[in-house]
């Protein structure tokens, strides 16, 4: 009678609910008389380190959404007994969601700074903390002693010295499903049974030490343990950064449509044009939600697994970028076009902040030259990037305020654009008005000189080291990167085929570099835009070689023990490489400060999340990895990620230690402006609206999306490099009149 089951994933309720109805009733009533307790407060026990915050705010908001809905209830806690690595943005994550208290067993594999505590409190990188228990022993164990158990009263023991008397134990079966055993069930109810002055056993729910530590007054909760970091693993995991490329790609690529598609959709509903598509969007959430499970995301899964998330990957971009359109045409009907002379070409600037970039389109028709307007009718750099089969791709700059929708008039010209730019391409080189970029022999990018800091950025050319012999971890070979096979010198380089200038104008000037190593070949398209502060680099390799990691390095001029690595939600300085921890994880940006704080250049990335920091000059970023043996033989790990892969990365330099820029530069890397082409007429809105804006670029806004059950505008904000900001003014349509936290 006193044994309770705790289960967490509302994903796997639903599926309860949906396949075996009448079992979901059952538990329905297990529910009500807490004998079964829902438990988690999120919709996939999901990995922490790669997903967005946003998904993982995300995650809690239909988990806990889910279990209040059917149930009546609400977790209080994020429950991972098996998950790879925990960052420093998941407590203010909790925090900010209402939740409590934060339970795994995983550091007991391997933590990159040791086991800080038993239970105590866990702050995060905003300075709020929520409770946590790190040793509540192995998530498959069956109960053989409770009273006599050493490991139990030793750590009864040492929470004593904090003003605990209490522990937290795991029993059951955890990994793989199911219940405990019988036996164990057994012993358990009978030491409840044998309760005594001195030690009383209860069978808990999953979160129910939470709160009941929420309950001590403020004196006791000081006391307890307080832990000030990340808890990220040493080895164990770390290759789950990069594992199944593919699937890191399209989860990118899946979060940044999902958060335009749905500021469109605010927009087109605040302007009376759309419906905003609460269901449509959710339901593509949740399938990458889905798929951010620890096993899946991490690249840790069968191989057959991986038919099914790429599958859904591809349903919801699909998905979402049909939302987005729709969205879009619906804002574009209130813009007035009527003042183009060619093709209305409506921009979107999905970013909070002002920005000139290039933009691209694609018409229908083959044109030789093409000139484009702003919307005031001044002419702007443009130019044709290519023509095939009855459409033509075109390129040109936009000036485009915060959050923004412009119209562009793309007419037909006799000649190319005579808008004249500092760009300047040769076969070896790219110029902009920032930057000179110069290739060396070998196709590599050798010097980057920055004009307006007024120093070269490379100590040695960014090259694709291959590391030879790899063998990855014997039983764990996709979730471990061993630190001598990682933390060493490459063995060599891809060496050139050829290259070939493939786009020159005004807009966007661009090299294509082809080199190969044994059968891999790496095709990479070096480009610089008019104005821009970016080097951009989009790479597309044919992946062949087994037995072998790879990694970009990147060798700068500038020098420091630390650099500051993306969470997010805020940044986290690391030091160099040490057998402790070495290989580690980045959201979207990794930055280097000269120790001086004279300048400082940022690598940033659309995909990759694995990182080392070889020396004080020097950042690697892990591309790819196919390790020597197979988990088990339907896993196929020996030849993960062989065949056609693509990723991006680029390089932004700062003056100083402000990188309130680079946050900006890895928005706008990540979150391109889009082109649609629209038609012919008048507008309440003019021909450029803006419907958001923030004073303070700064701080970030990471969600524009209508609440769940109410008609209000959720807004979610944070700065992102752990840097106080004050006076920050939001604006939203035509002004907000109310709004609460």
């Amino acid at each position: 009678p006193n044994y309770t089951f705790s289960f967490e994933g509302s994903y796997r309720y639903e599926l309860m609910e949906e396949y075996y109805p009448e079992l979901f009733e059952r538990m329905k009533k297990y529910i009500d008389e807490g004998r079964w307790n829902v438990c988690g407060s999120a919709f996939e026990n999901g990995d922490v380190n790669v997903p967005s915050p946003e998904a993982l705010f995300r995650n809690i908001l239909y988990g806990n959404s889910y279990f209040e809905e059917k149930f009546g209830k609400r977790s209080v806690d994020i429950f991972l007994p098996d998950c790879f690595g925990f960052g420093w943005a998941l407590p203010s994550v909790m925090h900010h969601a209402n939740l409590k208290g934060f339970t795994t067993q995983k550091l007991t594999w391997g933590s990159a700074y040791g086991m800080p505590f038993n239970i105590g409190r866990w702050r995060g990188v905003d300075g709020n903390e929520v409770f946590a228990v790190l040793n509540p022993g192995s998530y498959s164990r069956a109960f053989k002693k409770i009273r006599d158990y050493d490991f139990i009263l030793n750590k009864l023991e040492e929470n004593e010295k904090f003003g605990l008397n209490l522990e937290y134990q795991f029993h059951g079966t955890g990994d793989r499903g199911g219940a405990t055993t019988k036996k164990s069930a057994e012993l358990l109810e009978n030491a409840i049974k044998a309760n005594d002055d001195k030690l009383e056993i209860h069978a808990a729910a999953a979160d129910e030490i939470y709160r009941d530590l929420d309950n001590f007054n403020d004196e006791a909760k000081a006391k307890l343990p307080l832990w000030n970091n990340e808890l990220v693993m040493q080895n164990h995991a770390v290759g789950g950064y990069t594992s199944r490329v593919m699937s890191k790609r399209w989860n990118r690529h899946t979060e940044e449509l999902a958060d335009m598609a749905e500021r469109a959709a605010v927009t087109a509903e605040w302007l009376g044009t759309a419906k905003y598509p609460q269901k449509e969007l959710n339901t593509s959430w949740k399938r990458i939600i889905n798929h951010q499970f620890h096993d899946d995301l991490p690249g840790t899964s069968i191989q057959r697994a991986y038919l099914r998330s790429w599958n859904d990957y591809g349903l919801s971009l699909n998905q979402l970028a049909h939302e987005y359109e729709k969205s879009i045409s619906a804002v574009a009907s209130m813009l007035d076009t009527s003042f183009c002379k060619g093709i209305p070409v409506v921009v979107n600037n999905p970013v909070e902040f002002r920005r000139k970039s290039c933009v691209t389109a694609t018409l229908d028709g083959e044109f030789r030259h093409i000139s484009v307007c702003d919307c005031n009718g001044n002419e702007i750099p443009s130019q044709i990037s290519s023509i095939s089969k009855g459409k033509t791709a075109i390129a040109f700059v936009a000036d485009m305020p915060p959050h923004s929708y412009c119209v562009f008039d793309v007419t037909v010209s006799r000649t190319p654009s005579a808008i004249r730019t500092e760009l300047k391409v040769s076969e070896k080189s790219l110029e902009n008005e920032r930057y000179t970029v110069t290739l060396n022999e070998n196709g590599d990018i050798g010097s980057i000189y920055d004009k307006e800091i007024g120093k070269e950025l490379l100590k040695e050319p960014i090259v694709l080291g291959i590391f030879d012999n790899y063998a990855g971890g014997w039983f764990y070979p996709a979730w471990e990167i061993k630190y001598k096979q990682s933390i060493r010198n490459h063995n060599r380089i891809a060496k050139l085929v050829k290259s070939r200038i493939i786009e020159e104008g005004p807009a966007k000037c661009t090299i294509q570099v082809i080199q190969q190593c044994d059968d891999s070949v790496f095709t990479n398209n070096i480009s610089l835009s008019a104005g821009s502060d970016m080097v951009e680099v989009q790479c597309e390799f044919d992946w062949n070689s087994q037995r072998t990691l790879c990694k970009n390095i990147f060798s700068f001029a500038c020098s420091n023990e630390e650099a500051t690595f993306d969470l997010g939600l805020g940044a986290i300085k690391r030091g160099n490489a040490k057998p402790e921890i070495y290989e580690v994880p980045a959201q979207k940006w990794v930055d280097l400060t000269d120790k001086n704080e004279e300048f400082g250049v940022s690598v940033l990335s659309d995909c990759k999340y694995g990182w080392d920091k070889f020396a004080d000059n020097t950042l690697r970023m892990t591309v790819i990895l196919t390790p020597l043996n197979n988990s088990r033989p339907a896993s196929v790990q020996s030849m993960m990620d062989l065949g056609l892969n693509r990723y991006g990365y680029a390089i932004c330099a700062h003056k100083g230690s402000d990188i309130s820029r680079v946050q900006a530069a890895a928005r706008e890397f990540s979150a391109p402006m889009a082109a649609f082409v629209a038609d012919k007429h008048t507008g309440i809105l003019g021909a450029c609206y803006s419907f958001a804006n923030i004073s303070d670029n700064g701080i970030i806004i990471r969600a524009i999306k209508k609440a769940e059950n109410t008609d209000e505008i959720v807004v979610r904000v944070n700065e992102g490099c752990n840097k106080a900001h004050e006076n920050v003014r939001l604006t939203l349509g035509n002004g907000i009149v109310s709004a609460r936290e």
